[in-house]
């Protein structure tokens, strides 16, 4: 989805970015760490095609789980709270 958004093709980075987020819900839960850095990354996407009221909505249910599962000063909370995209560093599971 990152690498996607980087060269210019913000909706087919946000398509996939949702089903990557359906998956990561379905298999990992909602508060799961790789299920919100997803989020977050959607909510960047949605920003970059200026789907601001959508953006917003899915922020700030992200920003609370994030601060609870990882805590307010973790990185990958800091980056988001910053508007920042996340880049993961795993091999994705198969969803």
């Amino acid at each position: 989805m990152n690498a996607l958004t980087d060269i210019g093709d913000a909706e087919t980075a946000l398509v996939h970015g949702q089903a990557a987020l359906d998956g990561f819900r379905h298999v990992l839960g909602e508060t799961h760490p790789r299920t919100l850095a997803c989020a977050a990354n959607v909510t960047v996407t949605l920003s970059t095609l200026a789907r601001e009221p959508e953006a917003t909505e899915l922020r700030a249910g992200v920003l609370e789980h994030y601060k609870r599962t990882l805590g307010a000063g973790h990185p990958n909370v800091r980056l988001f709270a910053g508007g920042e995209r996340f880049d993961p560093d795993f091999t994705p599971l198969p969803l």
